[in-house]
């Protein structure tokens, strides 16, 4: 907290660390899918950005729930309820098509429907970046919202703590 850096360096530095994992992770995916099933490399370009880019989304996510808990094992807790929660109503724990028309609109907010749907139409039937866009936008905008929101947390919880501690010094010395 009290090192001379910018509040979102810290921020960025998890992300960049998570993306390499994930882009390490990625490669060895695709790689062993274009072993097995003969694919081309080119064609998976694609789905390795769709998977950078959904996991990017799941990453601000987990990053905004641990910044927002004071213990590790809540954050963690909230995480994996988080996670269940949304992975219950994706889509693979229960048909969608069982649920009732107004949950069923909302779950398709759902960034695991979403990075399914778009996953599934570029791997499996060669659809191109155009005929996903919109689903693609809108993980690019998850990811860049909840961004802004933990930028913008950060700071407030950086603020707010270093107003607190030179509060109680300043008490302290009195």
């Amino acid at each position: 907290y009290f090192l001379p850096l910018r509040k979102g360096t810290f921020v960025i530095s998890t992300y960049l660390t998570t993306l390499v994992i994930t882009i390490v992770q990625v490669a060895i995916i695709l790689g062993v899918s274009v072993a097995f099933l003969k694919g081309n490399v080119l064609h998976m370009l694609p789905v390795a950005g769709v998977l950078l880019l959904s996991s990017s989304v799941f990453a601000f996510m987990g990053m905004g729930i641990g910044y927002s808990f004071k213990s590790e094992e809540t954050g963690t807790l909230a995480s994996i309820s988080t996670g269940s929660l949304l992975l219950f109503v994706s889509g693979v724990v229960l048909p969608l098509e069982s649920i009732s028309p107004a949950i069923r609109k909302i779950t398709f907010l759902n960034p695991f429907v979403i990075a399914e749907d778009v996953i599934r139409e570029v791997f499996l039937f060669n659809a191109g970046l155009n005929a996903v866009w919109p689903e693609v936008a809108t993980l690019a905008g998850y990811a860049a919202g909840l961004l802004v929101i933990i930028l913008a947390a950060e700071y407030l919880v950086h603020k707010h703590f270093i107003s607190g501690f030179m509060k109680h010094r300043h008490l302290k010395h009195r």
